[in-house]
């Protein structure tokens, strides 16, 4: 398709990601309004389709100098993570609707020094499978990297590569 603009809300964006919430799209986006003064959080606007078009975005949900949001649903309540690059730490909201934030940052245990990352559900299963996996992949000896193991893991990882480099957020794998 043509390039188009998705989303104009007077001032720059970057970062979005869209979740669907019952009939309606909840878009987040980094307002990253540099001038006269800095915000550089997290905003929300709402769509009853996908494509949009989207509403005015919502005052700040976030505190300043935090980017690259990622969403999941944990029964009823939708958690928020996002970078908190000058902290260099990653920081989470909850909210079941969109408007009152509970900071749950605390709870977080992140790798040291993670940086944009995309978050999704899994079962206990497989993410100890997960874990036990790649904790054994960052600690192998060089010739393991040449292995049908080490082959099998990188292709899972490049399997959701976009061209770009990226990962597709909010998309089930299964």
């Amino acid at each position: 398709s043509r390039a188009a603009v998705f989303y104009d809300g007077g001032f720059n964006v970057i970062d979005a990601t869209v979740v669907q919430d019952g009939s309606r799209f909840v878009m987040i986006v980094k307002d990253e309004t540099e001038l006269p003064t800095a915000k550089k959080h997290l905003r929300i606007a709402t769509s009853a389709k996908a494509a949009g078009p989207y509403s005015a975005a919502s005052p700040a949900f976030t505190k300043d100098w935090v980017e690259g949001p990622t969403v999941l649903k944990l029964r009823q309540e939708w958690i928020v993570y996002y970078d908190e690059y000058r902290d260099h730490r990653y920081g989470a909201l909850k909210t079941r609707d969109w408007q009152t934030w509970e900071d749950v940052s605390s709870k977080l245990e992140m790798p040291k020094g993670i940086r944009h990352g995309t978050v999704f559900s899994v079962s206990a299963d497989v993410a100890a499978r997960l874990q036990l996996r790649w904790g054994q992949a960052l600690n192998q000896k060089p010739e393991w990297y040449a292995s049908t193991e080490a082959v099998r893991i990188a292709d899972n990882v490049l399997r959701w590569q976009r061209k770009s480099g990226g990962w597709p957020k909010n998309t089930p794998s299964t």
